[in-house]
């Protein structure tokens, strides 16, 4: 049994010390702040610069849709039987029309082979977080009910850790099919991020959980001024971002809204 292993299940049976301050200061330490991208190996510089700059960028026609119509039969294929009350272990979220599956790459081979598979997420993820870094989760989201909110359509980070995500959009998305909302620049060392996030830290799904009151983004919104850029076009786009960034979901008006989600990190 290795130490990280063994680390992992003391702290799973002692959450009191891993919730302290000092656990916090050390994780911190090995997230290296904020890291530098690695220019040198990485072979999408431009897009690595942008997304450095902005926290985010969208790339169009990553996926031809032929492939996508495709992977959409695929990943909506667990999702409907599980509506319909088959058991799936691998559904870990559901609030109304809302829903997430993991493990999807176990049901789509095709979305295994276009996105997780991607030696080009692969690179991009390794050189704006770390050599080290792993891609730990593989999703497909699920809206199906308007005018419903949810927890994620408020705005929040994901997590103070560093972590490289990819959205590929599963049909055509517009303003009213409840797209994923980022505000440009968030992603960058502020002081309104303090607290914020070491209570994620303390608190967990408890406490805040890195969301923000409309009240607290006002003020910040006052002070930084971060452009809001909505994650809508057509099937088979990419939405690369640093989630310690702002963002969140927003209402989907009609019609309903597919993505993959795909996480990358140090574990």
């Amino acid at each position: 049994m290795g130490l990280k292993h063994v680390a992992k299940r003391f702290f799973e049976k002692n959450q009191r010390i891993y919730r302290s301050k000092a656990i916090y200061k050390l994780q911190r330490l090995r997230q290296k702040g904020n890291i530098e991208p690695d220019y040198d190996n990485c072979n999408y510089k431009d897009i690595l610069r942008e997304i450095d700059l902005n926290g985010c960028t969208i790339i169009e026609n990553f996926i031809p849709p032929d492939i996508i119509n495709k992977i959409l039969v695929e990943v909506e294929a667990p999702y409907l039987e599980m509506q319909a009350g088959k058991k799936n272990d691998d559904f870990w979220h559901s609030e109304g029309g809302n829903g997430r599956i993991g493990n999807i790459d176990k049901y789509s081979p095709l979305a295994k082979e276009y996105l997780f598979d991607s030696q080009m997420i692969s690179n991009l993820a390794k050189s704006y977080v770390s050599k080290s870094a792993v891609g730990f989760r593989k999703e497909a989201d699920f809206k199906y009910s308007p005018g419903e909110s949810y927890q994620a359509d408020i705005v929040h980070i994901d997590d103070w850790r560093h972590r490289f995500k990819a959205f590929v959009l599963l049909h055509d998305l517009e303003r009213v099919n409840a797209p994923l909302v980022y505000y440009k620049g968030s992603h960058k060392s502020a002081h309104w991020r303090q607290d914020l996030e070491y209570s994620y830290h303390k608190d967990g799904q408890s406490g805040r959980f890195g969301h923000l009151f409309p009240q607290e983004m006002r003020k910040i919104q006052s002070e930084h001024h971060y452009e809001s850029v909505h994650f809508e076009g057509k099937a088979g786009s990419l939405f690369l971002g640093d989630f310690r960034g702002l963002h969140s979901g927003s209402i989907l008006v009609e019609g309903k809204r597919v993505m993959l989600n795909y996480t990358w990190g140090l574990v």
